[in-house]
């Protein structure tokens, strides 16, 4: 019989979901565990099972030793980056079956220590950034329901969920968390940017180097929907940038929320039936017509008629080295 390790017998009762060989190994060494946390990139048993989907040994491991659920292994990533990563890979595989133990996984670990969601990992991406790149909406919300903070964490490029949904043209993503941001009374995020100082419509002008507008006509002119999405876009007060007055977004729907439920509403029936190419023109229009409408909010009634106006709205500081931005970029409105 091949001699093996107490680590190597502790990985596989980690690969096979084995609590009972768990057990053996804690009673033959009651330090094992603790051996293991003291190295400080590793991946430990807790990183094994959650990436296996093996739901009752991981909540045993994250039990006896907590510290776990935050370590990092060699290369950046914590036990849930770990068992999002293998969920992805069944939902691009078409494997339902294990995709939805995998996705019950991520849930029972955040259910157990919820602040997990904004856990940094490899170049400061947290599970909520991994979640809205990948463009997995169900799963954004709950992740978001369960630690409402998380969207306010950064990656190393100062980055918001926001804009890696944006820069990955995840719409839904996008919509999702301009929903929650309302809810949550956080809309200043909006004007947060990332260290190229690119707001989330910066971004999503600026990948396709056109103004609003001219995505408009070209994805959707001559469309039945054309119409109406134009529509929408001069009713949520778009302008030239040089009329837009300097200041944050933060009034924002402190009006009524029927319409914009109706635009959202309207803008995702839309993105069901259209292609990845025009799905680029619709992610601008969402971004375009939540944008509109927080500026529109804070320009004064006198402005919009023309008149010179002698108040300046002021800017709400935002926590760490975020800095709102001061106006909407004029290339954004040139209409």
């Amino acid at each position: 019989m091949s001699f093996r390790s107490k680590d190597q017998r502790l990985n596989e009762a980690a690969q096979a979901g084995n609590v009972d060989a768990l057990y053996e190994l804690i009673w033959e060494d009651a330090y094992l565990l603790d051996q293991i946390d003291q190295v400080p990139f590793v991946d430990t048993p807790l990183h094994i099972a959650a990436s296996m989907g093996h739901i009752n040994f991981a909540l045993e491991i994250m039990r006896l030793k907590p510290s776990f659920a935050r370590k990092q292994n060699q290369y950046g990533f914590s036990p849930l980056h770990l068992a999002l990563q293998k969920q992805n890979q069944y939902v691009l595989s078409g494997e339902d079956l294990l995709q939805k133990k995998q996705t019950q996984m991520v849930l029972r670990l955040i259910d157990v220590d919820r602040n997990l969601v904004r856990v940094q990992g490899r170049e400061g991406v947290t599970p909520l950034h991994y979640v809205a790149e990948k463009g997995n909406v169900d799963l954004l919300c709950k992740l978001l329901a369960a630690c409402p903070e998380s969207i306010t964490e950064v990656t190393i490029r100062k980055e918001t969920a926001l804009h890696v949904a944006a820069k990955n043209d995840q719409l839904e993503a996008v919509e999702c968390m301009l929903g929650w941001l309302r809810y949550v009374d956080m809309e200043d995020i909006l004007n947060w940017t990332d260290d190229e100082g690119n707001t989330l419509l910066h971004i999503t002008i600026s990948k396709n180097n056109k103004t609003p507008m001219d995505m408009v006509e070209e994805h959707l002119g001559g469309k039945p929907e054309f119409k109406e999405v134009t529509r929408m876009v001069r009713k949520a007060g778009g302008r030239q940038g040089s009329s837009l007055p300097d200041g944050d977004i933060a009034g924002y729907l402190k009006q009524g929320l029927t319409w914009r439920r109706n635009v959202i509403l309207f803008l995702y029936r839309l993105s069901q039936h259209i292609t990845d190419e025009n799905r680029s023109a619709l992610l601008v229009v969402a971004v375009l017509i939540a944008t509109a409408t927080f500026q529109a909010a804070l320009t004064p009634a006198d402005d919009l008629q023309g008149n010179k106006s002698t108040g300046t709205p002021n800017s709400i500081a935002t926590n760490g080295s975020h800095s709102p931005s001061t106006s909407a970029s004029a290339s954004a409105w040139a209409y």
